[in-house]
């Protein structure tokens, strides 16, 4: 049976049948929420075509990612009053399995389209500027977050914030990559570095 199943995904590579992708979701521990002072704003899946190359040919698939996102209310004084304008996603992908290899669909996008597609806070990054590295645990691994600075417009604000964002490397778990992303304003630098770290430890996930 294996080996029938293995031909027939070998046939719909070269043949062109759809070939398609999908995430489970993860999540935060409800402790590290209460540490933190998140709270779940929503989950969310967003599908794109990736292109994928194995032995000569090239196909495109479907890949449907899940987005776990969650946010607090902070002071933002300067633009008028609070707003839950700092924000952490737990994202999954799936491993795209062509012909025997694993591909991870989001290795070659950029930081910013990550951030992009992983919270609906900021819109607009630009000027993004890398500012250091450290290591986190995610589901019991270690997981080198790059950090970086620049400028979004605040969703529903029309106020553009001077920005740190946190990304993670993916780790691998079952059937998906995970990773942790954040983003808020810099000001809060020092005490949104913790809360990443408090979140990053409490994610859960079943995939």
């Amino acid at each position: 049976m294996g080996a029938i199943a293995a031909t027939a995904g070998c046939l719909d590579f070269i043949l062109g049948d759809d070939l398609s992708f999908s995430a489970s979701a993860a999540s935060v521990s409800d402790s590290a929420l209460s540490e933190s002072g998140y709270d779940k704003r929503r989950t969310q899946k967003k599908t794109f075509e990736k292109t994928f190359e194995v032995g000569g040919e090239s196909r495109s698939v479907s890949v449907t990612n899940v987005y776990a996102e969650y946010d607090r209310t902070i002071d933002l004084s300067f633009l008028g009053g609070s707003q839950r304008a700092a924000t952490f996603t737990a994202a999954t992908t799936p491993k795209a399995k062509v012909l025997g290899q694993t591909f991870n669909p989001i290795k070659d996008m950029s930081p910013a389209e990550i951030v992009r597609r992983a919270q609906g806070r900021y819109q607009g990054l630009s000027n993004l500027q890398t500012s250091g590295e450290h290591t986190v645990t995610i589901l019991g691994k270690d997981a080198t977050v790059t950090r970086f600075t620049g400028e979004a417009e605040l969703s529903g604000s029309g106020q553009t914030v001077d920005i740190e964002l946190q990304v993670s490397e993916a780790v691998s778990s079952g059937d998906d990559f995970l990773l942790a992303v954040s983003g808020y304003p810099q000001r809060l630098a020092d005490e949104e570095r913790q809360h990443y770290v408090t979140l990053a430890g409490g994610v859960q996930h079943d995939g």
